[in-house]
């Protein structure tokens, strides 16, 4: 089983052109946030993997028991939100502190230095 993010893409605003000073320093801060992104997935992996492995997970010899009123669809998005949810929401929890730490202003002034003033 994979788990990876499909895709994290990076905006730089317009108002910097490609190949600037600026552009490539908002750039590369921008590639920090995706690094740390890639640690945090990387440091849940083995939980979100149990938690699609689990037990309770419905089985060719072991099907999901649905009441003959119930929505089969819905008994199977609340084993996910039972078994899966709390993985994610403490991944997020994590990523959000994560990112926290370099979306200071010292990091924030940290990143036009280098490039002469007038080109900001």
């Amino acid at each position: 089983m994979q788990v990876v993010y499909r895709s994290l893409t990076i905006f730089v605003a317009s108002e910097y052109k490609k190949g600037s000073c600026p552009y490539a320093k908002i750039l590369r801060y921008e590639r920090d946030h995706v690094a740390i992104a890639h640690r945090n997935l990387a440091r849940f992996k083995p939980r979100i993997r149990s938690a699609l492995a689990s037990l309770l997970i419905p089985k060719a010899g072991q099907p999901l028991k649905i009441g003959l009123n119930d929505d089969p669809r819905a008994e199977l998005t609340r084993l996910f939100s039972k078994l899966v949810s709390p993985v994610l929401e403490d991944m997020m929890e994590d990523l959000s502190t994560s990112q926290a730490k370099i979306d200071t202003p010292e990091s924030y002034a940290k990143v036009p230095r280098g490039c002469r003033s007038s080109s900001w």
